[in-house]
């Protein structure tokens, strides 16, 4: 029994670690973000895909997938990296829970989404010298908050959403854009 959950351990750590190259060359070239966030008829930003919901069986492999990625990333610009992917990716992930109408667990994932974001604002903000990176990121972090905040204020306009729960959220978001500012 041992030997098989080493085994397992083994192959979910070369999958993790071969998906990060994936990911980190797809991020490179322009072609991880594919999906496009369009509000008012204005495409402002494009997301990861992302196929696993949460409340899916396989959904605990993508968080420990994710989980390895970070461990796998040993400076703190590629942690920085991979925590806004995974920000889009929870955002992406809040989009699809939307359309199939699971609002509470969009509302979750949006929360998440902002959480990675204050994370990686933390380590940019930690990190010394590379001013013209911490600059860069800075600025990518506040478009991303942007957007977030105007994909939730239009989630917003759906009368089927738990109003509490989506105001909290709000306010979350508001704080943080105000605490980048």
């Amino acid at each position: 029994m041992f030997v098989f959950a080493l085994a397992g351990g083994i192959l979910l750590i070369s999958i993790s670690r071969a998906s990060l190259e994936i990911m980190s060359k797809e991020e490179r070239e322009g072609r991880l973000r594919t999906e496009p966030v369009i509000i008012d008829d204005v495409e402002i930003y494009k997301l990861p895909q992302s196929q696993t919901l949460p409340k899916s069986g396989y959904y605990w492999l993508k968080e420990t997938r994710d989980w390895l990625w970070q461990k796998f990333s040993f400076d703190d610009e590629k942690i920085i990296q991979i925590t806004l992917i995974l920000a889009d990716k929870k955002v992406s992930e809040a989009r699809n829970l939307m359309e199939k109408e699971k609002y509470s667990l969009a509302l979750e994932n949006y929360a998440k989404a902002i959480e990675k974001l204050e994370d990686a604002g933390k380590l940019v903000n930690n990190m010394e010298k590379k001013d013209i990176f911490k600059s860069e990121t800075n600025n990518q972090i506040k478009r991303m908050t942007q957007v977030y905040k105007k994909m939730i204020e239009e989630m917003g306009k759906n009368d089927k959403i738990d109003e509490q729960k989506y105001l909290l959220l709000l306010e979350k978001v508001y704080a943080f854009e105000k605490k980048q500012n």
